[in-house]
């Protein structure tokens, strides 16, 4: 079903993301690698490799995808290898605080992330 799609995964450097790339992988993809946090630079590079260990091709996008310009960045470093052909929106963060107490920057860096990262 994904033999010789691109895929992309947002989010990919651990958790759920990380399952996607490995079980895509197994199933014939090659997979672009998306992340943001600098210190998750490690955890791609394993990824990758185990990636590559089982014969697909992945590639590592260092991108905030609730940033535009850095989205955009990323779509065009991707269309240098190809054309997506499935999309994991899967990045996502949470600040969980009792409405009271969550600070309206907490509050609109998780729509920033999830909402309009999933926009973007």
């Amino acid at each position: 079903m994904l033999q010789n799609k691109l895929v992309l995964i947002t989010g990919a450097s651990r958790g759920i993301g990380r399952t996607i790339a490995i079980e895509a992988a197994k199933n014939g993809a090659d997979l672009v690698l998306n992340y943001v946090s600098p210190s998750s630079y490690l955890a791609i590079v394993e990824l990758k490799k185990k990636i590559e260990e089982m014969g697909r091709e992945a590639i590592d996008v260092r991108a905030d995808i609730s940033n535009w310009k850095e989205v955009e960045m990323m779509k065009e470093k991707v269309e240098e290898y190809g054309e997506i052909d499935v999309l994991v929106s899967n990045a996502g963060i949470t600040m969980d605080a009792l409405i009271t107490k969550m600070s309206i920057e907490a509050w609109l860096r998780v729509i920033e992330v999830n909402l309009t990262g999933a926009f973007l």
